[in-house]
């Protein structure tokens, strides 16, 4: 998987939990309050705050991907590195959703882990290509 892809698939993947999100929203409080103005309170349920974590969590590490992944573009990286990392960061990014709506705490935290450390790969191979170190 090259750098471009894993852009499409994490834009990709983003507008599939805002759109689940928004659908189970009209699901489990109503129609007219899921498509309504929502100025009510209402009682979350535990998968409610899940969903929303998970679509702050993916917005959090999507802060530090896009840029590097610029970065990277900018520098028309390509090669095997680049290719594993973004790899990884999208397999780690889609198990870290997956777990997390399926609340299993410590294989999230292993996929949230494995994702930055693939966000660290891209900055330090991209930081020394631009630095001229490599």
């Amino acid at each position: 998987m090259n750098l471009p892809m894993a852009l499409l698939l994490m834009g990709g993947l983003h507008v599939i939990l805002l759109l689940f999100h928004g659908s189970y929203i009209a699901v489990a409080h109503g129609l007219r309050w899921g498509l309504g103005r929502r100025s009510e309170a209402i009682r979350k349920h535990d998968f409610d705050r899940r969903i929303e974590r998970s679509i702050a969590n993916n917005i959090e590490s999507l802060a530090a991907f896009l840029p590097i992944c610029a970065v990277a573009l900018y520098l028309n990286a390509d090669g095997l590195i680049y290719d594993a990392a973004a790899l990884v960061y999208v397999v780690a990014r889609l198990g870290f959703v997956a777990v997390y709506l399926a609340n299993i705490p410590y294989i999230r935290t292993a996929f949230w882990f494995l994702g930055q450390v693939a966000i660290m790969v891209l900055f330090v191979t991209s930081f020394t290509a631009l630095s001229g170190l490599g």
